[in-house]
């Protein structure tokens, strides 16, 4: 069974060193790449800073640089918060059709877009001009975009380890 960018050996398998230094051996004698277990963690992390970083200033920035009512800024940050998570649904479920791996670049490419797309609108002799912009970028791209991201990488990054020996469903 091939899984993306892993290589796992037993022990009895092999004495021979390590390809790279880009591999570790963990307490299960597992020989697995750091590389991609790192770019994993690395988007997950830059999908949660965002996201929450977002989600915790927008009503703000809606009320104070935007002028909405204190009762749209809330209603919008809500609508903000569930279609991030109503996109898991179909997140999932593209990845069943597709792929997780090919998923997870697809929507990391989305989030990126509507992550610069926020960043742009939020520029100070913009902001007047470019509000679409920001709700654009938050409420459709960065919902799409941790749509597919949230209900796809934990599992992605469980299948590096594997389960096809005992010592990797101990690990």
């Amino acid at each position: 069974m091939s899984r993306v960018a892993v290589r796992m050996t037993n022990d009895s398998e092999s004495d021979s060193e390590p390809d790279s230094e880009s591999e570790l051996e963990n307490y299960a004698g597992l020989k697995i790449r750091k590389l991609p277990v790192v770019g994993i963690l690395l988007v997950e992390l830059c999908e949660r800073l965002t996201y929450y970083t977002l989600a915790g200033t927008q009503k703000i920035y809606l009320q104070n640089q935007l002028k909405k009512t204190p009762s749209t800024s809330a209603a919008l940050n809500s609508v903000f918060n569930m279609l991030c998570y109503f996109w898991c649904v179909p997140g999932g479920l593209l990845a069943d059709s597709i792929g997780r791996y090919k998923t997870i670049i697809a929507a990391g490419s989305i989030y990126a877009i509507g992550t610069i797309c926020v960043g742009i609108s939020v520029i100070y002799e913009l902001q007047a001009s470019l509000g679409w912009l920001f709700m654009l970028g938050s409420l459709v791209l960065i919902a799409m975009g941790t749509g597919g991201i949230k209900p796809n990488i934990a599992n992605f990054g469980a299948d590096q380890i594997g389960d096809v020996s005992e010592k990797q469903r101990e690990c």
